[in-house]
């Protein structure tokens, strides 16, 4: 296994799959999308769907900005874990923006099986104590979030 390739991920994985062609003459658009990477392709399936004419316009080819770059994955968690989002914005504030992100990932997933896109694949994510002193932190996020409604699985040594 390559570790470090000096490629991003998922163009070595999938390579380019969508090729379109540059823009060269002047269009009228209600709206223009800059960048064609998954933000700008999830703005535009909105402005589409809710009727908004749209054109989305990037200088590079389609998703090899950050999009390409990333890991590809798509994870509901806030760069702070909830149990600490709570003491930073409020119980309610941070329950809903977990959920809203949770949500999201749902949507993410319904669109791509109207679009037959065949590269989306829930996968679940594990989180583990590699020392004992983080065992404490797992716990107290595991608590705030089944006691909020998101799915959670304790699991243990012998599991």
């Amino acid at each position: 296994m390559i570790l470090h390739a000096g490629l991003p991920y998922s163009l070595v994985r999938y390579g380019l799959p969508y090729n379109y062609p540059k823009l060269e003459n002047n269009i009228r658009t209600d709206v223009a999308v800059i960048g064609a990477g998954i933000s700008g392709a999830l703005t535009a399936y909105a402005l589409i769907n809710a009727g908004i004419s749209c054109t989305v316009l990037d200088a590079r080819t389609v998703g090899l900005g950050s999009t390409c770059a990333s890991t590809s994955l798509l994870q509901y968690e806030i760069d702070v874990p909830l149990h600490q989002l709570m003491e930073k914005v409020g119980v309610s504030h941070a329950v809903k923006a977990y959920h809203a992100c949770a949500q999201s990932i749902t949507d993410v997933e319904r669109i791509t099986r109207k679009l037959k896109v065949k590269e989306f694949e829930p996968k679940r994510s594990l989180y583990f104590a590699s020392a004992p002193q983080h065992l404490a932190m797992l716990e107290k996020e595991f608590a705030a979030r089944d006691k909020h409604g998101l799915e959670v699985e304790w699991w243990t040594k012998g599991r």
